[in-house]
């Protein structure tokens, strides 16, 4: 309150610790929180750009009510431990990685419902060895990447109710070492933008699943050969790259999906793409090649593709 806190270096270690009216915390070489533990900014400042460690053990909890933080590292829940953010408002500017279930066997939650988080520099990493869930209600994430599920048994949800989460260079939804199922929701008032100039962004679900329910989904390229699923329920899809699907499945429950291009279905040689169609929506292949199965031609099959079509429709120019 009206303080600065500061050190030359070492670790900086407290149970419970209130930063409000104008306060600064500076220094250390990393800060950790736990057990049992609280850190509350509200209209201060923390500088350091060193590791902040949220749940080193047992349960802690950080609180963003408003004011600015820099750190290097956010880990929230360290080996079997449980660390949560509030974030409600303010500026968190996080240098390196922001970890969501950092250690093993540990529980990561983050709910944000206002403020900018600022990772740019690296990944979000939601469930990174634990089991990790990012709600955003509002507000705004700007990094550089995003990762759902990053080790063996982890898991990671991403659900996207408000705000907008936006990645340059991907997004990436399970891993192929046994993650979990890991999911992305965006709903209604809610947006994922994965692209930048080079448009070389991208959408990867890796044995995991994305869902489009009413929001808003923007990215550079959609990749579904690596057993992930994408469902179009309904809402704003920007995407007019080719679509793949091998080894992976795609459904259109609602509304209409128009393909920019081609739309291939089981093409590579061994591959099994499925697609359905149901609930009145529409699939549209107008702008290209519908291909199912067989590199999308009459000889020299390869993969197999499935289509299901049921009380919808179809069109396509060329099938």
């Amino acid at each position: 309150n009206h303080a600065l806190l500061s050190s030359a270096g070492g670790t900086f270690i407290a149970d419970n610790l209130t930063l409000s009216n104008s306060a600064v915390l500076n220094g250390g070489d990393s800060l950790a929180f736990g057990p049992c533990s609280a850190l509350v900014l509200d209209n201060s400042t923390i500088l350091p750009t060193t590791p902040l460690t949220i749940g080193s053990a047992g349960v802690s909890a950080f609180t963003m009510a408003s004011g600015s933080a820099s750190i290097g590292d956010l880990y929230l829940g360290a080996d079997n431990a449980n660390g949560s953010l509030n974030f409600q408002s303010g500026n968190l500017y996080v240098w390196g990685t922001t970890a969501v279930a950092a250690g093993n066997f540990s529980t990561g939650t983050v709910f944000m419902a206002g403020g900018t988080l600022s990772n740019t520099n690296g990944e979000v990493l939601i469930g990174s060895h634990g089991t990790g869930l990012f709600t955003q209600a509002g507000g705004l994430v700007r990094a550089a990447g995003g990762h759902l599920g990053n080790a063996a048994g982890s898991k990671g949800t991403l659900d996207i109710q408000g705000g907008a989460f936006i990645a340059s260079q991907y997004v990436t939804i399970g891993n192929q070492f046994g993650a979990q199922p890991c999911v992305v929701n965006v709903w209604t008032n809610g947006m994922l933008i994965v692209t930048n100039l080079g448009h070389t962004a991208y959408v990867d679900s890796v044995n995991g699943a994305l869902t489009l329910k009413g929001g808003t989904l923007i990215t550079d390229n959609l990749i579904l050969t690596n057993g992930g699923s994408f469902t179009n329920s309904f809402g704003t899809l920007q995407f007019t790259g080719p679509y793949n699907v091998e080894n992976g499945a795609l459904a259109v429950t609602g509304g209409t999906l128009q393909a920019g291009t081609n739309f291939v279905v089981g093409s590579v040689f061994g591959s099994t793409g499925t697609v359905v169609v149901a609930s009145g929506s529409t699939l549209s292949v107008t702008n290209g090649v519908f291909g199912l199965g067989n590199n999308g031609s009459t000889s020299a099959g390869s993969g197999s593709g499935t289509l299901t079509v049921s009380n919808s429709s179809v069109i396509a120019t060329t099938m």
